[in-house]
């Protein structure tokens, strides 16, 4: 694909008719989540496709846009490796740089380099819940890094199942987290046509609350726990020489780049040069398994980007706004959902109004969930619950924190800023 057409997809994106009319000066600066063909939430179908195959009914996402000349590939084995955190914008800059921008030239080869958008809300839990099933947030029901489960009664972290007060996990009150996502996994569905698949992930995150979560249907004995990210490449390679010949998707998944963007900040040397690193690894793969690896695809991309933020809003400095809610907040420091008392909706609208105008804007979350800033498909039954009753949303540089909220990351995502909604997504045949 050419450099044009990532061009004229990335002004496209970034100009879209909005899904909600948002009062706030500043709402130019969104991007939207393009579910219809260029989202994240669009790679399963395609992937699927490559095997002759088809999602589940009901997971409702489409396949990725026909431009970017996806859907006459038939491949034996995807595979598709995660770089959690690697944006778009960053990516563009890195291929920018005098004496690295051959790299990313030579992992894309004949391939393509295409942008994408996350979804909605921009965050690890959210977007590989979508890309492990194929259905949008709304349809599968993860809505952000704390949510309020009505049905038990709590706010947790579907990251690690812990409770938000007073300590445990949900799973010590009987919770199974492969009963979370109503929709079928996409391991599920590729092992009923005869597909295999295979994992590699950290090797702390393999068979965790989440991974139960998301990997449903990958059989034990497929799932590879690493230790370092020399440990990853060795045994991707391991797998890759174990599958010879078998119909196989291969999952991979790294978040060093996400970590170290939390810490260190989003374009800091630290995490640029861990990015590189990422870069050079899988130019390196892609090279050695050229013509080795009958014909089989390379998908890398990411579940959402990062930004820096700056400006923090603790609403311990702000007890009238706290007044108005009955519940803490969900999902993330970058998209709030509230939850608020009988009564309180115009007062706290006002409160956030006079003061943040500028670096928040307010959205009714069941007016954005039917306008699809969650995504279409059949509607989960406790997506309304757990949305809440009004979104705010923030501007690059600002991140919204209540007490409950123990790490002050310096980069941060889960809104709809383009450094953190853009992503990459790379296509070649090996």
């Amino acid at each position: 694909m050419s450099e044009e057409l990532a061009q004229q997809l990335a002004a496209e994106i970034r100009a879209a008719t909005p899904l909600l009319d948002v009062d706030c000066a500043w709402k130019n600066e969104i991007v939207w989540p393009q579910y219809g063909g260029l989202s994240i939430n669009n790679v399963p179908a395609s992937v699927a496709a490559m095997f002759g195959a088809a999602l589940a009914p009901g997971a409702g996402a489409l396949p990725l846009d026909v431009r970017l000349g996806l859907q006459d590939i038939r491949a034996s084995r995807v595979i598709q490796v995660l770089l959690d955190g690697l944006g778009y914008n960053l990516l563009q800059d890195l291929h920018a740089e005098p004496g690295f921008g051959s790299t990313i030239d030579e992992l894309v080869g004949d391939g393509l380099l295409a942008p994408l958008t996350s979804v909605f809300p921009s965050t690890t839990a959210v977007a590989l819940n979508s890309l492990w099933t194929g259905a949008s947030p709304a349809a599968h029901g993860v809505l952000g890094t704390r949510m309020f489960l009505r049905e038990y009664g709590v706010l947790m972290s579907p990251l690690s199942l812990a409770l938000v007060f007073g300590g445990g996990t949900l799973a010590q009150s009987g919770f199974d987290p492969a009963q979370m996502v109503p929709v079928p996994g996409m391991a599920e569905v590729f092992n009923k046509a005869g597909i295999k698949t295979y994992l590699l992930t950290l090797k702390h995150l393999a068979g965790s609350g989440l991974s139960r979560m998301l990997h449903r249907g990958v059989h034990n004995t497929n799932i590879q726990g690493v230790t370092t990210f020399e440990d990853l490449w060795a045994t991707l390679d391991e797998v890759m020489r174990m599958t010879e010949r078998q119909r196989c998707n291969i999952s991979v998944y790294w978040g060093g780049l996400d970590s170290v963007s939390h810490h260190a900040g989003a374009r800091s040397r630290r995490a640029l040069t861990e990015a590189r690193a990422q870069l050079r690894r899988l130019r390196d793969f892609a090279q050695r398994w050229r013509g080795r690896a009958d014909g089989a695809v390379l998908m890398v991309l990411s579940d959402h980007g990062h930004l820096d933020t700056h400006v923090e809003v603790d609403t311990a400095n702000h007890a009238a706004l706290s007044d108005t809610f009955r519940l803490p907040f969900a999902a993330e420091g970058r998209a709030r959902a509230l939850f608020l008392r009988s009564g309180m909706r115009a007062p706290a609208e006002a409160y956030l109004r006079e003061r943040f105008a500028n670096s928040m804007a307010l959205i009714d979350a069941q007016e954005a969930l039917g306008a699809g800033l969650f995504g279409g498909g059949p509607v989960h039954a406790e997506t309304p619950a757990r949305i809440g009753d009004l979104l705010v949303l923030c501007r690059a540089g600002t991140a919204l924190y209540d007490p409950l909220d123990h790490y002050r990351y310096k980069s941060q995502h889960g809104g709809l800023d383009a450094d953190e909604m853009l992503v990459p997504l790379i296509v070649r045949k090996l």
